[in-house]
């Protein structure tokens, strides 16, 4: 064979010096000859051709090298085989050797071979080794047992809380028969359910019980490269005291359900005392699931509310009602009977932190009622009061408008008698008639307006037309303001305005506010109400102003406290406005009041028009 030419040579040396892996040569007797890229450890080319090849082999890893060389000398390929190679400088770092013998002429002359940098494989592995190490760690702090067995259900592997729960050690633990210690009923379904996990290669979860502890299973099949399951991962979980919370949660949660659809009911000021106590028992007895049984009692003062016959074989739980220091009545639940699993159901609310507020609840809303009750009676009181005041100071006006149409009938009626006896009186008499008449109804007018300002009267709404019921009051008003010398200066919608409200209520809102504008004018130069009504869309809005004496605007919320008044000490009472107030928000409404001192006030009364009315009762 033709020896190569040089250039031949020199090409092949550079292809070689361009491979990145470290390519080397040694003979017989162990010397390098070549090694490429010998700066990576820490050598030239100059001084690293010559060295024996296992200087480059960290110590420890030199034996097992002059062994491996020894045998790939002799016709054996090992493959790669692993060594922390040892630079120049004494630093180390892995690398993976492939080795095979050199032969020139037939004659073994030394070994050649390719080095490989292992240390990100090297470094990957170890990562791996600790992440194993961290995630064994962690097994073991599982409270949760996790176990590896084959397809036959032998322990494969096991965490500390599974070797404890089968009372060996984890090395004790491998090789045992899973099931081997539970009853012959459990072992046999959980038997199935590995064949299960295996037939369909899918995760089967499931729970049961052992020694009276309620467990959640996973059995997840392992599948190898060949597509078969070669073992199966189970994580038994111990979810007996999740249970437990879970369902104290429940309980709890019906507990506030039915806390809340009580306060809902307790919130309702329509109805009767009996009638919200009877909704209340019905709602206790709805949350008891259990067979349709109601076993609940209430008793308040000699009213008893009964949803079902307590049987006296139950356990009762029972708080008394109590107000005041006093007790009115008790509250009793019972239990619903038996439970599939024996024993006795308790109510779902059969608690007594429970039956104590509930208890609570049911006396303050009882005290409530009553001082509702009362204070609704006080507040009628004051109202027909307020209007009896009104009645008094207006007598002297009273009187002026009643005298008027008197006096008219006594003149008509005086000259009807002098023109009886004469021929041509007889028309004149009959008109004179007629006008002693139209003075009668006129006097029944202001004497029917002053009966029902007097009379109390039920809260009964009606749809009426708001600027007529407002000209109505100034027209009752109409003789006070004249002989006082007031201005009134008025402003009403051409078109009607209709209001849902109770009409002797509103006038009585109104008389207060224009009687208080008259007193504020008394005595001023300028003596001036004046009386405004506009639309705005869905509602009404009333402003009544005074040339008066005006408030600072820090008082304007004061007006409206109880006993809070301007008037001079015995002038007034101080509850005007507070019931005027209350009347109009018991009708949707706002009233309000704006002072500038020396400048006279307005107050405005807001209301709800009449769709918007009948949509917020309704």
């Amino acid at each position: 064979m033709r020896k190569p030419s040089p250039p031949t040579i020199d090409r092949f040396r550079e292809l070689v010096m361009a491979l990145p892996e470290m390519i080397y040569e040694m003979d017989r007797h162990g010397r390098l000859t070549l090694f490429t890229h010998p700066e990576r450890v820490g050598y030239t080319e100059e001084t690293i051709r010559g060295l024996p090849a296992l200087d480059l082999i960290a110590p420890e890893d030199r034996e097992r090298c002059r062994s491996n060389i020894v045998t790939i000398m002799g016709g054996a390929d090992l493959g790669f085989s692993s060594y922390m190679f040892r630079c120049r400088d004494g630093r180390t770092y892995p690398v993976l050797i492939h080795s095979s013998p050199l032969r020139r002429r037939g004659r073994l002359a030394g070994i050649r071979g390719v080095i490989l940098d292992d240390t990100e494989r090297w470094r990957l592995q170890r990562k791996l080794q600790e992440q194993e190490a961290r995630w064994r760690v962690m097994l073991d702090a599982q409270p949760d047992a996790v176990l590896l067995v084959d397809p036959a259900g032998r322990v494969l592997a096991v965490n500390a809380t599974a070797a404890r729960r089968f009372g060996l050690t984890k090395e004790e633990a491998r090789g045992q028969d899973l099931f081997a210690t539970f009853p012959p009923a459990i072992a046999a379904a959980r038997r199935r359910r590995l064949a299960e996990s295996i037939r369909t290669r899918q995760a089967v979860i499931f729970e049961d019980t052992r020694d009276n502890r309620l467990f959640l299973n996973h059995f997840f099949p392992v599948i190898d490269p060949g597509g078969s399951v070669a073992s199966v991962a189970i994580v038994a979980i111990d979810i007996t005291g999740h249970r437990q919370a879970q369902t104290a949660l429940e309980l709890r949660a019906k507990q506030l359900e039915t806390l809340f659809l009580i306060s809902q009911e307790m919130e309702k000021e329509d109805g009767h005392l009996d009638d919200l106590l009877s909704r209340v028992v019905d709602i206790i007895s709805r949350s008891c699931p259990v067979h349709g049984k109601r076993p609940v009692v209430l008793a308040l003062h000699p009213r008893r509310f009964t949803a079902f016959q307590l049987d006296a074989s139950h356990p009762v739980s029972e708080v008394p009602i109590l107000a005041q220091g006093q007790q009115l009545g008790h509250l009793r639940l019972g239990s619903c009977g038996a439970t599939p699993f024996g024993g006795a159901h308790s109510h779902p609310c059969l608690d007594n932190a429970f039956l104590g507020n509930l208890a609570e609840r049911i006396a303050r809303i009882h005290e409530r009622r009553l001082a509702a009750d009362r204070l609704n009676r006080r507040t009628e009181e004051l109202i027909h009061s307020s209007r009896l005041a009104a009645i008094g100071e207006m007598a002297t006006g009273v009187a002026h408008e009643l005298n008027q149409p008197l006096c008219a009938i006594k003149t008509f009626a005086q000259t009807a008698a002098q023109l009886l006896g004469q021929p041509d009186g007889k028309a004149i008499v009959a008109d004179n008639l007629q006008r002693i008449v139209q003075q009668v109804d006129r006097a029944t007018r202001i004497m029917t307006e002053i009966r029902s300002l007097a009379r109390k009267s039920e809260f009964q709404r009606e749809p009426v037309d708001w600027p007529a019921l407002v000209r109505q009051v100034l027209d009752f008003l109409a003789g006070s303001f004249q002989r006082e010398g007031i201005e009134v200066v008025t402003a009403f919608p051409a078109d009607p305005v209709r209001v849902s409200v109770e009409p002797l209520r509103l006038e009585q809102v109104l008389l207060n506010l224009l009687n208080n504008a008259r007193d504020s004018v008394r005595g001023q130069p300028a003596r001036r109400v004046g009386i405004t009504v506009e639309s705005l869309g869905g509602s009404v809005r009333t402003n009544i102003t005074d040339s008066g004496t005006g408030f600072d605007p820090a008082m304007a919320e004061k007006l409206f406290h109880p006993f809070f008044t301007t008037k001079a000490p015995g002038e007034g009472t101080g509850l005007g406005l507070v019931i005027s107030r209350r009347i109009v928000r018991d009708h949707g409404g706002t009233l309000t009041a704006r002072g500038i001192p020396g400048g006279g006030a307005t107050f405005t009364l807001t209301l709800p028009r009449l769709e918007e009315a009948t949509h917020a009762t309704g």
